[in-house]
C-alpha cells in the first residue's frame, strides 16, 4: 500500500520508466503490474524481477544480473 499512496500522492512519473521489481512467496507480482499500468497510464513499465522470498539471500547474481541488462 506505501508504494499505492506514493503514486497517488505524486503525479510526477508521466512520461518516466518504471521497473518494478518484488520478493514474494508464491504469488510473484500478482495483480500488481496491472494495478501499477492503471495507476500510471503515461509511464512505461518494463518487465521486472520477482524473487521468491526463500531466495532472495542468495539472489545477488540475479539481480546483478537484471540491472546490468536494464
Amino acid at each position: 500500500m506505501a508504494v499505492a499512496t506514493f503514486i497517488e500522492l505524486n503525479d510526477n512519473l508521466k512520461g518516466k520508466t518504471i521497473i518494478p521489481f518484488t520478493t514474494h512467496e508464491g504469488s510473484g507480482f500478482g495483480q500488481s503490474l496491472k494495478d501499477l499500468q492503471k495507476a500510471c497510464p503515461d509511464a512505461t513499465i518494463k518487465q521486472g524481477l520477482s524473487i521468491q522470498g526463500r531466495n532472495a539471500k542468495t539472489s545477488q547474481q540475479t539481480v546483478k544480473t537484471f540491472v546490468e541488462k536494464q
